[in-house]
């Protein structure tokens, strides 16, 4: 995925991969590729899910649910209760290809974010938090995803 949440990631796992199913907001169109953070943003729809992108500031009473688990196309004319996609979720152990950020093993524990880029960060901003590091081996950054997590520190 490296700086990019324009196409379809290339994720692993450690252990065992859980799903839940949440529906997507159809108010716009949109788009949304497997390994992308899902967002319920507090000012607009909270009920349904977006993907995380560049011009989402990302405020203190969002919550991030968690990572697309698929590739998913929604129209507005679509019915948003049957809009569902499926997302990784806590407990989940999820590795990410990043080399914007030299992360390694001495950062085990830090809580991690995604910027609207799609590269991982220590920083909280206005960035979906994902969870927490749990290993880097093999170009991967291994995330151990949070609940579906209100975004307190983010300072959109």
């Amino acid at each position: 995925m490296a700086g990019d949440l324009s196409r379809d990631a290339d994720l692993r796992f450690k252990g065992q991969a859980y799903t839940e199913t949440f529906t997507l907001d159809t108010s716009a169109a949109q788009v949304v590729y497997r390994g992308a953070p899902l967002m319920i943003i507090a000012t607009g729809d909270t009920m349904h899910a977006i993907f995380y992108q560049d011009s989402i500031n990302v405020a203190a009473a969002d919550v991030c649910l968690g990572i697309a688990a698929e590739h998913k196309e929604v129209a507005t004319t679509d019915d948003e209760d049957k809009a569902e996609i499926a997302v990784y979720v806590w407990p989940t152990i999820i590795g990410i290809v990043n080399i914007a950020v030299p992360l390694t093993n001495a950062d085990i524990g830090k809580e991690m974010y995604m910027s609207g880029s799609g590269t991982l960060s220590e920083t909280v901003g206005d960035n979906a938090w994902l969870g927490k590091l749990f290993k880097v081996e093999d170009g991967y950054c291994y995330i151990q995803l949070r609940n579906p997590v209100i975004c307190s520190g983010a300072g959109g």
